[in-house]
């Protein structure tokens, strides 16, 4: 007997029933993500986050990824999983984040590295900036940022000259095209303080494999590569704009004037990238550059 002809025939009443039993969203959440997922997103929502600290909306944080398939918990985990990566460098490399403070998260979406920062330090000063307004609103309202600000998409900041020990961007300069890539990075040199330290995130090498043929040559030989530019600084489209960083374009024509302390390359399980690149890099301790 095949089914199909009756189950056409039967989606409409169910989506109608689930609808008015509000549960129409739950049902397509748990053909998204699966039920293992929703019962442990169902969990956060009951017993909060571990560090006690608002959770976001969900929407907000597919916004940062571009995607609807990942879940609060992926929320909590990836910012965790940036927050190490930092701590690991700056351990290596640098003073600790109290010597730093305050420290801008460029780029702050709803805060999902900052919170696990904050976690650590109860009470380090971090300011946040982002580029739509809705994260931002959300951020001052729920966590406890020293301030948070909307930039524009294109420089420069709100803040003044030399404010912060350490400026930190993941997913930022992977979503900024060509033209932009070094004019955000001479803003952020500008509002750290000489001496002071910049870390950022990029699709590096293990990223590569996801471009094109053309894409992926381009990058062998030391380039950028940049898709879909059209995207870039549009508030709720710009995660469709992807950069792809070498390290040699990193370490060359990008960080030109900067000291790069370190390098953390993304790694390849599965055959799928796993995080970014992560670079620290340091401005020189006098004003030039």
């Amino acid at each position: 007997m095949n089914r199909r002809p009756l189950l056409r025939t039967l989606r409409p009443w169910l989506v109608d029933v689930l609808r008015r039993l509000h549960l129409l969203e739950p049902a397509r959440r748990v053909r998204t993500v699966g039920v293992r997922a929703v019962a442990r997103e169902l969990r956060y929502e009951v017993f909060g986050a571990p560090d006690k600290l608002p959770l976001p909306p969900r929407r907000l944080h597919d916004l940062i990824v571009g995607r609807d398939d990942l879940t609060i918990h992926d929320y909590l985990w990836i910012g965790r999983f940036c927050a190490d990566g930092l701590g690991k460098l700056l351990l290596a490399h640098a003073p600790s984040l109290r010597a730093l403070e305050p420290v801008l998260d460029f780029g702050c979406g709803c805060g999902r590295v900052m919170r696990h920062l904050w976690a650590a330090e109860p009470g380090l000063r971090v300011c946040g900036t982002d580029i739509n307004a809705d994260q931002v609103a959300w951020c001052g309202a729920h966590l406890p940022f020293e301030a948070a600000a909307v930039n524009g998409p294109t420089p420069p900041l709100s803040f003044p000259e030399g404010t912060f020990g350490l400026a930190y961007a993941f997913s930022v300069f992977t979503h900024l095209p060509t033209e932009l890539q070094r004019p955000w990075l001479e803003e952020l040199v500008r509002v750290v303080r000489p001496g002071g330290y910049l870390f950022l995130s990029f699709h590096g090498a293990a990223h590569a494999m996801e471009l094109a043929p053309a894409g992926r040559a381009q990058f062998a030989a030391g380039s950028l590569v940049v898709v879909r530019p059209q995207d870039a600084n549009i508030p709720h489209r710009y995660a469709k704009c992807s950069a792809y960083h070498p390290r040699a374009y990193v370490t060359g024509e990008f960080a030109r004037g900067l000291t790069v302390l370190g390098h953390t390359p993304a790694q390849i399980v599965d055959g799928r990238a796993v995080g970014h690149d992560f670079y620290l890099l340091r401005k020189p301790p006098t004003n030039a550059t």
